[in-house]
């Protein structure tokens, strides 16, 4: 099982929006080994202050897998690389 760190705020459009592009690839994909833990950094100074303008941002291994804006292609890309 693989943890992806999802790094939020509340009412994020684009935390939405990239969240419901990894469910469906998730689910389209098979990837039950893919475990997608959402972090609310408004709650926490430390993650505000390191992902305040960032978000959304999805950290593998201490290693940013997606951020922003992505596409669908990137998003499945960033996902397949996940072993």
């Amino acid at each position: 099982m693989a943890d992806l760190y999802f790094y939020t705020r509340r009412h994020c459009g684009l935390c939405d929006r990239l969240k419901g592009m990894i469910d469906a690839v998730i689910e389209h994909d098979g990837r039950d080994d893919l475990k997608l833990i959402v972090i609310d950094i408004d709650g926490d100074p430390g993650l505000m202050e390191q992902f305040c303008f960032r978000v959304p941002v999805v950290v593998h291994e201490d290693a940013v897998l997606l951020e922003g804006r992505p596409d669908e292609q990137e998003v499945r890309q960033a996902l397949a690389s996940v072993e």
